[in-house]
């Protein structure tokens, strides 16, 4: 889904154990796409979806019309899951990583949902990312990203303990999410160690561990960046203020 290759970060988020339990806790999740429903320009009939994960925006693609959907994604397991929500001429998920992509299509509309653009842990690659963007970006076409704001700004949170995030119910299990976060300031990299715990009748059936890093990226980077590549940050949304804080941003 991402690209991880920060010079401090030594390991990559493991988005294939994820996949596994990605959907129960995130499927219902509507906000990304309440804000592009929003925003929609009746002439965006192609999209590209970076870190397109399981698919969860590919049924509002299909409501808006459109008519050309690309996602790419680095995690197979994810790809496999959103493959069922596919099935239509013109969508495509391509197992791949943007930067080493060839890309030879032109879009209206690049997609970063869903915090996509804090998992490109390098500055650098997200500047790349940009004016990939900004060469194969149609007239009148957007980028949009959903920048997520890291707990350990806002909630001062340690990093030695657990805590609950999430907790589903699913034909009588019961799925709770933890996690526990470390932020380090120099590089503004945020580390998450997370469990998903499987509870059936107060009895815990299975324990899935994995870890995800994300970076916080100021505006004032983003800015630069997207001058950089020529493109233009046309309105910025902040969004949240509890669980989940951050701002939507779109760029022309």
């Amino acid at each position: 889904m991402n690209i991880e290759n920060g010079p401090q970060l030594t390991n990559k988020s493991d988005w294939g154990t994820y996949s596994k339990i990605y959907d129960a806790y995130y499927e219902a999740y509507q906000h990304d796409i309440e804000h592009l429903a929003s925003r929609w320009k009746s002439n965006w009939r192609s999209v590209i979806e970076i870190g397109a994960g399981t698919g969860r925006l590919i049924p509002f693609f299909k409501a808006q019309n459109v008519s050309r959907y690309v996602g790419i994604d680095i995690c197979p397991e994810m790809l496999k899951i959103a493959s069922d929500k596919i099935k239509l001429n013109g969508y495509q998920l391509i197992l791949t990583d943007l930067l080493t992509h060839d890309l030879n299509e032109w879009f209206d509309l690049f997609v970063y949902a869903f915090n996509t653009a804090n998992y490109i842990l390098d500055p650098e690659h997200l500047q790349r990312h940009l004016q990939i963007c900004s060469t194969h970006l149609q007239k009148g076409g957007n980028v949009f990203l959903d920048l997520y704001t890291p707990f350990a700004i806002t909630k001062s949170e340690d990093s030695l303990t657990y805590r609950l995030r999430e907790r589903v119910q699913i034909e009588g299990r019961v799925l709770e999410l933890h996690d526990r976060r470390a932020y380090d300031p120099a590089s503004r990299i945020e580390e998450r160690q997370q469990k998903s715990l499987e509870i059936l009748d107060g009895v815990l059936q299975a324990e899935l561990h994995f870890q995800t890093w994300r970076r916080y990226y100021l505006l004032e980077e983003i800015e630069k960046m997207t001058a950089n590549a020529g493109l233009h940050l046309t309105r910025m949304e902040e969004y949240g203020t509890s669980y989940v804080e951050g701002c939507y941003i779109d760029i022309s």
